[in-house]
């Protein structure tokens, strides 16, 4: 297997060596099938943590191409803010939720800000993750009864979070988190709160190295090899969709200009965009429907559209093979910091 070419280049030999962790995991997802790919999911001997960067909860499947029907991963979810910022857990609800299309949030969020809200938020995406799982046995949904951990030291004081909607209120620390592990030995859930809309680099590098410094806390086998880090889409720069979400952009940020001793370090992006390394994957098919499948009569069937459908007018959409929206199946990825 050869690292796939981005149009208009001719990748290099480097390219291939410092994207043979990708090929790796990929000869080894193909010869895992049926019984085998299951029981191979619960061999933590086996697994690499994938560091997997969330902005928001809803933002997983953005990279969901690299964590997906991979036995040998063990998929760390940071969901690094609870995403209180929405409208739609303000005037915007009502227009969001279709109740007769789509199930309703956990909790009726009361505002943006609102415990309410970040409840409903969280909620949402351990939903997505049960609903993946069903149809992807690799994936954590199992999840045990959350545990707080933390607070975690601070040295340089970069983590504040500012909940208030003039952006005036008084600066939190924002430096403990909720773990949700999976029964299975599947991957776990990390819900930091980190601040909606003023998420920084400093405060997503902290939150990484965290992690990493504390495994056994965010219930990661201290022995386990690490596989690297992969953040959500982002996008300044034209080329494909519009993405310039100052939370997105942070997380690309923190990856790229700071090396954190991983194996990689990667980030979803256009097709063209100007790294010198840049990788296409494609989620599958049958995972694309299971997360984005809306039924004839126009109920929300998938993981994504039936849990996320009230954050949207009608539901978020999927391209299934460009980049004309947010959420694509087909995947790119630049990659930086490989020995």
């Amino acid at each position: 297997m050869t690292v796939p070419a981005v149009p208009g280049r001719t990748p290099s030999r480097r390219s291939a060596r410092l994207l043979g962790w990708i090929v790796f995991l990929s000869v080894v997802a193909l010869a895992c099938v049926g019984a085998v790919r299951v029981s191979a999911a619960t061999d933590v001997a086996a697994q690499r943590v994938l560091y997997s960067l969330v902005p928001h909860p809803d933002d997983e499947f953005e990279f969901w191409s690299l964590v997906e029907d991979d036995p040998k991963t063990f998929p760390v979810f940071l969901v690094l803010t609870r995403g209180e910022q929405t409208s739609f857990c303000g005037r915007a609800f009502e227009k969001g939720w279709q109740p007769d299309l789509e199930p309703k949030p956990s909790v009726r969020p009361t505002g943006r800000w609102t415990q309410e809200c970040r409840t409903a938020r969280v909620d949402a995406l351990l939903r997505y993750m049960q609903h993946m799982s069903s149809q992807d046995p690799t994936i954590p949904g199992d999840f045990e009864a959350p545990r707080t951990v933390g607070p975690f030291p601070d040295k340089d004081g970069v983590t504040c979070r500012v909940s208030s909607p003039d952006r005036s209120g008084q600066c939190e620390g924002a430096r403990s988190a909720k773990v949700w592990e999976d029964r299975q030995d599947r991957g776990n859930v990390v819900f930091f709160d980190l601040g909606d809309g003023d998420l920084t680099a400093d405060e997503v590098g902290w939150a990484l190295r965290t992690v990493r410094r504390h495994p056994e806390a965010f219930g990661i086998d201290p022995a386990m090899p690490e596989a690297g880090a992969v953040g959500a889409f982002a996008n300044e720069h034209g080329g494909c969709f519009s993405y310039p979400h100052p939370d997105h952009v942070a997380v690309h940020r923190a990856l790229a200009t700071e090396s954190f001793g991983l194996p990689f370090q990667a980030a979803a992006t256009c097709a063209d965009s100007a790294a010198d390394t840049v990788v296409r994957r494609a989620v599958s098919r049958e995972a694309a429907t299971n997360a984005f499948g809306v039924g004839p009569d126009d109920t929300r069937t998938g993981a994504h559209t039936g849990s996320y459908g009230w954050l949207h007018d009608s539901y978020y959409p999927l391209d299934p093979e460009g980049q004309d929206e947010l959420f694509t199946r087909v995947q790119w990825f630049w990659v930086r910091y490989t020995p």
